[in-house]
C-alpha cells in the first residue's frame, strides 16, 4: 500500500495510472468475488440438493416399499384365487365324475329294460312264428290230405306206373 504522502507526490498520469491498475485490480477481485459467491451457492445448492436428494432418496424408498407391499399383497391375493379355483376345479370334477356314473348306471338299468323288453318281444315273435308255420302246416297238410284223397279214385282208374320204379301195392 502507498502512504498519503507518496500519493501526494505523484503526478496526475500516475495517479491516474494507478487508479486504473486499482480498478483493475478491483475488476479482478470482484470477479474472483462472484466467482466465489457461485462456488458458495453451488455449494449451498449442492448441499440443499444433497438434502433434498436425501429427502427423495427417503420418499423414493417409501415409494418402493409401497410398490414392494402392494406386489407382495397382489401375489398373495392370486394364490388365493388360484387356491380358490383350484378348489372350484376339483368339486366341479368331483361332481362331473358323479354324474357321469349316475348316467353310466341309469344307461345300463335302461340297456337292460330294454333288452328283456327286446327279448320278450324276439320270443313272442318266434312263439308267433311257430304257430303261424304250424297252423300253415296243418292248413297246408289238410289240404293235401285232401287232394290226396280226391285224386286217389284217380291214381287207381290210371293205375299208372312210371318205367323203372315199382308201384307200391
Amino acid at each position: 500500500m502507498i502512504s498519503e504522502m507518496e500519493l501526494k507526490k505523484l503526478s496526475r498520469g500516475e495517479l491516474a495510472a494507478r487508479l486504473a491498475e486499482k480498478e483493475k485490480e478491483n475488476e479482478e477481485l470482484k470477479e474472483k468475488l462472484r466467482e466465489a459467491e457461485e462456488r458458495l451457492n453451488d455449494r449451498i445448492l449442492a448441499i440443499d440438493e444433497a438434502g433434498s436428494i436425501a429427502e427423495a432418496s427417503m420418499k423414493i424408498n417409501g415409494v418402493f416399499e409401497a410398490v414392494q407391499n402392494a406386489a407382495e399383497q397382489y401375489l398373495e391375493n392370486i394364490r388365493d384365487l388360484s387356491g380358490r379355483q383350484e378348489k372350484i376345479c376339483a368339486q366341479r370334477e368331483s361332481e362331473s365324475r358323479e354324474k357321469s356314473v349316475r348316467l353310466l348306471e341309469e344307461t345300463a338299468v335302461k340297456c337292460r329294460i330294454l333288452e328283456s323288453d327286446t327279448r320278450k318281444k324276439c320270443e313272442e315273435m318266434i312263439s308267433d312264428a311257430k304257430k303261424e308255420s304250424a297252423d300253415y302246416w296243418n292248413m297246408i297238410s289238410e289240404k293235401m290230405e285232401s287232394f290226396y284223397q280226391a285224386h286217389i279214385g284217380l291214381k287207381e282208374l290210371l293205375n299208372f306206373s312210371v318205367p323203372g320204379k315199382e308201384e307200391d301195392k
